[in-house]
């Protein structure tokens, strides 16, 4: 499989562009994982060059899993096809390579279906969803997923089935802002023109604040050092201008911060 790719890597002429051990973004990696990596410009140049779609993708990813059965992996899917190929490299590792909390993560994890969210529950894998996409997409996700968008980042149905799952802004491709994932949970409306998107997956506020606090670090597996004010842990800690649990939901993204605590340091005061 690896020469396969090899040879695929080669034949791009990206292998001149990215060669073993270079720096990839500050960080130095082996080639074989460079070419994992980027398996998304292996998609796009693999139909450029006459292959199908999704024909080496699931094979790469598969491997990866299979090779890594002692690590938790994520990786990032977004439509429903994207998301069933992980499913699938994830439940056939762990057929192969049996491991009990092993926090395998799918980042976006946005268009889904019951068949889909019951797999994930089963194998005890992780989505990581950014509801700030629906402020900005929302009516084009209307346009373009229909009844669809019922599943679309499904934080209810992630609750419902028993599923851990975690927010995430998906900066810079949106605003870091966390206020805008909140209010895409919370009111799952466009906040351009007020359009509702699959409006059966609201959560309330508690639900997402965990999300984004204690499942966040959950999904990594720092639970136990951060994630939530107790004594031991880190404290991470912001000061909001507004009471979530009171303040109106429609108004959520007006809340600011005030202050930001890095292991109890105060490292951000608004002026």
């Amino acid at each position: 499989m690896l020469e396969l790719l090899q040879g695929f890597w080669e034949s791009t002429g990206f292998s001149e562009l990215v060669k073993c051990n270079t720096e990839l973004f500050g960080l130095r990696l082996p080639g074989e994982l460079i070419m994992i990596c980027i398996a998304c410009v292996f998609l796009y140049l693999a139909i450029k060059k006459g292959f199908e779609p999704y024909l080496l993708i699931p094979i790469a990813f598969g491997m990866l899993l299979v090779n890594l059965p002692l690590a938790g992996l994520m990786a990032h899917a977004v439509g429903d096809q994207a998301v069933t190929i992980m499913v699938n490299a994830i439940e056939k590792a762990l057929a192969q390579y049996p491991r009990e909390n092993h926090r395998h993560r799918i980042e976006h994890c946005g268009l889904t279906n019951p068949e889909l969210i019951a797999r994930i529950a089963k194998l005890g894998i992780i989505p990581i969803s950014n509801p700030s996409f629906i402020t900005i997409n929302g009516r084009d996700y209307n346009r373009y997923y229909g009844d669809r968008v019922d599943y679309l980042f499904a934080l209810r149905s992630y609750l419902d089935a028993g599923i851990i799952t975690a927010i995430g802004s998906d900066s810079p491709v949106t605003h870091p802002n966390p206020m805008n994932s909140l209010y895409g949970a919370l009111n799952r409306k466009d906040r351009k023109n007020g359009d509702s998107v699959g409006e059966m997956q609201k959560v309330d506020v508690p639900q997402i604040i965990r999300m984004f606090t204690y499942n966040g670090a959950y999904a990594s597996f720092e639970e136990n050092i951060k994630g939530s004010l107790e004594p031991g842990k880190l404290a991470d800690i912001v000061v909001l201008s507004e009471d979530l649990l009171t303040y109106p939901a429609e108004d959520v993204q007006s809340v600011e911060v005030l202050y930001t605590l890095v292991d109890g340091k105060v490292v951000y005061t608004r002026s």
